[in-house]
């Protein structure tokens, strides 16, 4: 058994891009897998400027990790008049989701997909009260957790800034694994699109 730290966000691109790597973690049973959200952007309005510049990192990020991002979703940040991303409130709904027992990984997911593949805001409850819906948690104690309880999701993303000064680590995603002589960095941009070598990868410190 090995541990493993994600940092991450959901409103980080590279991170989507990553996806298939943290799934093949995340189904690992010998991967104690910790995540730990950044909240790299709160509630900000995207300028029609910087949107190309999304856009372009998007292509990239497909190019190289295989990872789709959808019509939907690119139409969106062209042309809609008020594009606004945020951190925090979708790490809300990962942290409100696992209290009811849904993996950080499975949430993250379905707000990745929402966001990148469906084009959908993100940023607003209805949003990620229809992901709630879809992982079958109890939606009014999700909405409740959400709303009434942000002091969960603060602490989270602050033990995560302490961690991240601590280690050294200046974005995301960085993953890093415990070992014997300390905390190890994974090279995991060295296996976009290659799930099988990354499995072997990792299997090496097992």
């Amino acid at each position: 058994m090995v541990t493993i730290h994600y940092f991450y966000d959901p409103m980080c691109g590279w991170c989507y891009g990553a996806t298939p790597l943290i799934a093949a973690l995340a189904e690992n049973k010998d991967v104690a897998l910790h995540f730990h959200a950044g909240g790299m952007i709160d509630n900000t309005l995207i300028a029609a400027s910087f949107r190309q510049h999304i856009l372009a990192s998007d292509t990239q990020i497909a190019q190289l990790t295989g990872m789709p991002f959808a019509a939907a979703y690119k139409q969106r940040i062209k042309a809609e008049k008020n594009v606004i991303f945020d951190s925090y409130l979708p790490i809300q709904a990962i942290v409100a989701a696992k209290e009811q027992g849904i993996t950080e990984y499975t949430t993250l997911s379905a707000i990745q997909q929402c966001h990148y593949v469906k084009g959908l805001p993100v940023n607003e409850l209805t949003t990620l009260v229809t992901i709630a819906e879809q992982l079958d948690v109890d939606v009014k104690q999700f909405k409740t957790d959400i709303l009434a309880n942000k002091q969960p999701t603060l602490a989270h993303i602050a033990h995560s800034k302490t961690m991240m000064a601590t280690l050294a680590v200046q974005g995301f995603p960085t993953l890093l694994i415990e070992t014997a002589n300390g905390f190890e960095r994974l090279a995991h941009n060295d296996f976009y699109g290659d799930v099988k070598q990354w499995q072997s990868y990792i299997n090496s410190y097992l």
